[in-house]
């Protein structure tokens, strides 16, 4: 057995850890993240196990993927079903008109609160929470701060129906090391290692904010670009024609968008654009979900240290 083996499988003992990815946001993004993210995990692997076709048995992860949208617009749902309507763009987080994140909040709280009740200091040393979304990265930084306060916390489960004991998971929490890891931060934590002094992420609404206070959170000097008014209208139609898959008119979208990042490279040094709704895919920038990927990777698999 070579060295770096031996000391793979002694790090894979003793750091065991559960990944959570709260999906369906949306859902094909979501598996697509997850391929990513198995891609990367065998590529860390198979780089120490030389000459060892074998790499599965290695992995030092157990991933639970939660998707289950309809529970977390439920709401929003039911109002489109008592008026008779079909679903359209309004249904979806981010977008003018739609759901806000505040309205999800509870929802999201109880879904998580469910899946880690059955979970116990004996599982696992460390569970990391993921959500493969650009838009929902500031109820990352929410749900974080909420699972931090026992009181806050115990509130809104309070309010929801009470699949969650709610006593018991509060007693079994302190036990649950829980870290929370947003796409925006993972997205300038790799910007700036990659040297770059602009990022221009194309996104939802409120993008250019989630961007900007990511940045402030990581203490970056990376300077978040916002897009003008027509540039944004034209990645929102892409995100629209991208989640219902019409591809001739994404593909005229895409040259269009193309015309207008011209402009912007002629006013800023070599900016990081950045694709930044995990629905799109449009070969104009990084994909956030790939960067998200091996980001967290690094960070159970502390490859820095490998």
């Amino acid at each position: 057995m070579h060295r770096e083996e031996k000391k793979l499988i002694i790090n894979l003992l003793a750091e065991y850890k559960r990944l959570i990815v709260l999906g369906d946001f949306g859902r094909a993004s979501t598996y697509k993240f997850c391929s990513e993210f198995v891609a990367a995990e065998q590529k860390v692997i198979q780089k120490l196990i030389v000459e060892n076709q074998f790499y599965d048995e290695y992995r030092k992860t157990i991933i639970t993927v939660i998707s289950n949208s309809p529970y977390i617009k439920e709401d929003k749902i039911s109002e489109y079903f008592d008026q008779h309507k079909p679903l359209d763009d309004k249904i979806l987080i981010g977008f003018p008109g739609g759901i806000t994140i505040e309205e999800v909040i509870p929802r999201f709280t109880m879904l998580l609160a469910r899946v880690l009740q059955n979970y116990s200091r004996k599982d696992v040393q460390d569970t990391i929470i993921a959500l493969p979304c650009n838009t929902l990265s500031p109820l990352m930084w929410q749900l974080e701060q909420l699972f931090q306060s026992k009181n806050q916390l115990q509130r809104v489960l309070d309010k929801k129906d009470q699949s969650v004991h709610v006593r018991q998971f509060m007693k079994i929490l302190p036990h649950i090391n829980v870290s929370f890891y947003s796409v925006a931060e993972a997205v300038i934590d790799h910007v700036q290692k990659m040297g770059f002094k602009f990022i221009l992420p194309l996104g939802t609404c409120n993008i250019f904010n989630i961007y900007k206070k990511a940045a402030e959170r990581l203490q970056s000097e990376v300077e978040v670009i916002e897009m003008d008014a027509h540039l944004h209208e034209l990645i929102l139609k892409a995100i629209v024609y991208s989640v219902s898959d019409s591809k001739e008119i994404l593909s005229h979208i895409i040259e269009e968008i193309r015309d207008e990042l011209e402009k912007i490279y002629g006013e800023y040094e070599d900016p990081a654009v950045i694709e930044a709704c995990t629905d799109l895919s449009m070969g104009i920038g990084a994909q956030s979900s790939t960067i998200y990927a091996n980001y967290l990777i690094d960070m159970i698999y502390n490859t820095n240290n490998l």
